[in-house]
């Protein structure tokens, strides 16, 4: 009968830091290589005292040293494979450098638009019959042609300077150009905010830049919480424009580390393990951004066009008026929208506006007005606060203006004339009161008002980098002058 021997069992505590982590054993970004995990059991010395901690039992229960076979560990072959380290770089600095790049294209577009409305260039613009949209497509166009040349300088840079090595140079120019749109259009809501030139410029390029922050937050939790983002938090993140792009830029980089690149077949799948969003999401989000700035845009000049120009309600979208195209009818608009209430047309206030100071001007003995003349402008009980100050610049000011007449304002600086002009022209928006030109509110109609109008005010309006022969054309153009007769002009 064989002797028993006592069993014993044994249990090793390490630190943690020194073994490896459990969420870490299949890491779901590949890399080219052996997985080397293992190595922190061998080398911070777990299995040297595992090795002697049993050669010591063995010694203690059969009575003799062990001293062969030795303890030795040699990693799992691998195929030969090319180790890049500069593309393991690129994986985490390639999104940041790319948005760094565009900073300052954003602040001197964002400079550019507030600045021709902080000179008042924007609302002259508008009085000449300029459309808003057309502005806005003439930015736009403005700042494509500018981006263009950042995007194929890069294109060529990430391609033929074997950045992106493996990548189909289209798809590197198709998602630059789109994320050059959305940043057109990031320069668009933020220059309607700010009315100030350089203040505009240096929060827009801060803007820009910490917009960039939810993509850092999503590459921290992946890659070194390992937790999984999914794609409807990704797309959320990604309403961020600069956001969509690093999460873009980073597939490139991925696509790259695996040698394969961006390819259309590739496009729509990503090479991560789990990973549910990919390149092809990215440049949705960043059309998706596109169309939402481009709302906001819209939505906010209307309601607040900053220090010049007429706001429009919060609800405008609503009123049936502002659709139409007209705003001299404002019982079209939505009873939920405040235009409900009865009014009168606009011809039948002009007519009323007419009779009432005509009977308060026969009672203070004022000179009777022509009957013969058509009326044109209508002022009643036209008011203007100032917010600075509180200062009364016009106070219930009534007036009527006929055709063919040559009408002056006389007074001391500060008597109200050219906020009287100002508030006829669409500057500003009156405190109180209303007036109506052939028949148009200047509260509601101004677009139609400015098709007839003209206007030279006090404050120098001309652009920097034209000269007197453009001006003279670019105004007479958006008066709808023929090429013949501005030129006549101009040479007179």
């Amino acid at each position: 009968m064989a002797p028993c021997h006592p069993t014993f069992s044994t249990k090793l505590d390490k630190n943690s830091s020194f073994t490896e982590k459990t969420n870490e054993i299949r890491r779901a970004y590949w890399r080219p290589g052996p997985n080397t995990g293992g190595k922190f059991y061998f080398l911070y010395g777990f299995v040297w005292i595992q090795d002697m901690m049993e050669r010591a039992f063995i010694n203690t229960f059969v009575g003799h040293d062990v001293v062969e076979p030795g303890n030795y560990v040699q990693m799992f072959p691998y195929p030969c494979y090319t180790r890049d380290d500069f593309l393991f770089v690129i994986e985490h600095m390639m999104p940041l450098c790319m948005v760094i790049s565009w900073v300052y294209s954003v602040a001197m577009m964002i400079q550019h638009i507030v600045a021709e409305k902080e000179h008042r260039l924007k609302e002259v613009m508008k009085m000449m019959g300029l459309n808003n949209a057309v502005h806005w497509v003439a930015w736009f166009i403005t700042g494509f042609v500018q981006l263009s040349i950042s995007v194929t300088a890069l294109t060529v840079i990430l391609k033929y300077g074997r950045v992106l090595l493996h990548s189909d140079p289209f798809i590197i120019w198709l998602f630059l150009t789109i994320y050059a749109v959305a940043t057109i259009m990031f320069c668009f809501l933020v220059s309607v905010i700010y009315s100030k030139a350089k203040l505009a410029s240096a929060c827009g390029g801060i803007i820009y830049f910490l917009s960039y922050v939810p993509y850092m937050y999503v590459a921290i939790r992946e890659e070194v919480a390992h937790d999984k983002i999914t794609a409807f938090e990704k797309c959320i993140a990604s309403l961020m424009s600069t956001t969509a792009f690093g999460l873009g830029s980073k597939y490139f980089a991925l696509y790259e580390v695996a040698g394969v690149g961006i390819q259309w077949r590739t496009i729509s799948q990503s090479p991560v393990e789990g990973d549910d969003f990919n390149l092809g999401l990215s440049m949705m989000m960043l059309m998706i951004d596109a169309g939402v700035y481009g709302v906001l845009t819209w939505y906010i000049e209307a309601v607040h066009p900053g220090m010049y120009g007429l706001p429009r309600p919060w609800y405008f979208p609503l009123q049936r008026s502002y659709w139409s195209g007209s705003g001299r009818v404002e019982t079209w608009d939505w009873p939920w929208c405040g235009g409900g209430a009865a009014r009168l047309s606009v011809m039948e206030e002009d007519q009323a506006c007419a009779m009432d100071q005509r009977r308060s001007e026969e009672m203070r003995g004022i000179e009777e007005e022509p009957s013969h003349l058509s009326l044109v402008v209508c002022i009643d009980k036209l008011t203007k606060v100032y917010k600075t100050g509180s200062k009364l610049a016009l106070d219930k000011l009534s007036l009527n203006l006929h055709e063919n007449q040559v009408v002056s304002f006389l007074g001391h600086n500060g008597a109200g004339k050219t906020t009287t002009m100002s508030i006829l022209t669409g500057l500003f928006p009156p405190t109180s009161g209303s007036a109506t030109i052939y028949g148009h509110d200047i509260r509601t109609d101004m677009e139609r008002i400015r098709q007839n109008l003209g206007m030279c005010p006090q404050h120098n309006v001309l652009f920097d980098k034209l000269s007197v022969e453009e001006h003279l054309w670019f105004y007479s153009r958006l008066k709808g002058m023929a090429e013949e007769d501005i030129r006549k002009e101009m040479d007179k």
